[in-house]
């Protein structure tokens, strides 16, 4: 069977043209007048070329030119002509030949083109089935035209049943066609189905849609092709489920990792307030701080802070503030000092200032600054020994 199928495209166009010789010899012997037999011939031997390629064409151009040597023959002397009718018979005699032979090769090169077209589309295919994103093609009025495996994976459908459904089955469309004008018009420049304003659309995150309902985020692509008046485009699809939940682990341990750095930075800031605001009792009732390195106006509100919280906790009757660590001793440092011995004086407590270098002495004096209610003794040995002649 298969043998007859191979077969029947060769033998069919010669066998058309020869019924048709016979068509054509039967019809002059009934006396109906053909005005141009040759030309009938010249069809058939067209239909079997085209149909069976070279061979057998040439096999009808040997049946066509033999009934047309017979047809221009003198009467009753085959093979005679007159000079007229010899002209015409070498005439014909290249022209079928040849004619076989142009539409042979014709019909040759396009079964070779389609052959190629066919490969580069099975090839095409088996690259797209076997591709790890999913693939679908839609139409202009979102029409989907095709799934690759990877797609009806991740969409839940097969591919004949999402024939003539809507691309919005498959992905959350943000928007509708744009208003005003035929979609068609706009397709060229626009992908009306999902909204998208301009192609291609590289990697734009959406929401796929599953056959059982559950939506979930996927990073979909867009292109175009257009076939004449139809308009074609290709979607392809990757789901981003695990990225998504890893970008969220990550932003989760990033604001965690932030909440510890705030928490640790807060710590320090209370441990280097606590070191460079010690508060130390030396006697009974009796407390020293140490100042130590540059005071600006946060400091010196712990200080006067610290300073109050231990007269309070100790009920101490006198507190010495020693600066001989503090370099620079400025209107600033010299404001807080008074202020730290007014509030010490409101809690029953007196403050001695020790430790002023000269030059600190000279800058407090050129600042015209005043310690109204401070007591100033040169060391820190001489306020304590002050501090307790107080006591007695």
């Amino acid at each position: 069977m298969s043998s007859l199928k191979r077969l029947w495209p060769l033998s069919c166009g010669p066998l058309f043209t020869f019924l048709a010789v016979l068509a054509v010899m039967l019809a002059k012997k009934a006396l109906l007048g053909i005005p141009n037999p040759p030309a009938i011939l010249v069809l058939a031997l067209v239909y079997s070329a085209y149909v069976g390629g070279i061979i057998p064409g040439l096999i009808s151009a040997t049946f066509s030119w033999l009934y047309i040597a017979l047809f221009f023959s003198i009467s009753g002397q085959p093979f005679h002509y007159t000079d007229e009718n010899l002209q015409r018979v070498i005439v014909w005699a290249i022209t079928l030949p040849v004619t076989a032979l142009m539409v042979g090769r014709l019909k040759r090169e396009t079964m070779l083109q389609m052959s190629a077209l066919q490969e580069s589309e099975l090839r095409l295919r088996s690259v797209i089935d076997n591709m790890v994103d999913a693939v679908f093609t839609f139409d202009q009025h979102g029409a989907i035209k095709y799934l690759n495996p990877a797609a009806e994976l991740l969409f839940g459908y097969g591919e004949r049943e999402v024939a003539r459904r809507d691309v919005s089955s498959l992905l959350v469309t943000s928007s509708a066609p744009a208003p005003g004008g035929d979609a068609k018009d706009a397709s060229l420049l626009k992908c009306p189905p999902l909204g998208f304003s301009d192609l291609p659309v590289n990697r734009r995150e959406m929401l796929c849609r599953h056959r059982d309902g559950g939506e979930f985020p996927v990073e979909v692509s867009v292109a175009e092709m257009a076939f004449g008046a139809e308009v074609l485009f290709i979607g392809t699809t990757r789901d981003i489920r695990e990225r998504k939940l890893a970008e969220e682990e990550r932003r989760r341990a990033e604001e965690e990792r932030s909440r510890f750095q705030e928490e640790l930075i807060r710590v320090q800031a209370n441990a280097i307030a606590e070191i460079s605001t010690p508060l130390i009792p030396v006697r009974r009732r009796i407390l020293v701080m140490p100042l130590v390195g540059s005071m600006d106006s946060q400091r010196v509100v712990r200080v006067i802070e610290v300073l109050l919280n231990g007269i309070s906790h100790h009920s101490a009757h006198s507190a010495i503030l020693d600066i001989t660590g503090v370099p620079v001793v400025d209107t600033l440092v010299a404001s807080g000092l008074v202020q730290a011995a007014h509030a010490a004086r409101l809690l029953g407590a007196r403050v001695v200032l020790t430790g002023i270098r000269p030059e600190v002495a000279m800058t407090l004096v050129t600042l015209g600054a005043e310690l109204h209610g401070v007591v100033t003794c040169r060391t820190l040995e001489q306020g304590i020994t002050y501090a307790e002649a107080q006591e007695r």
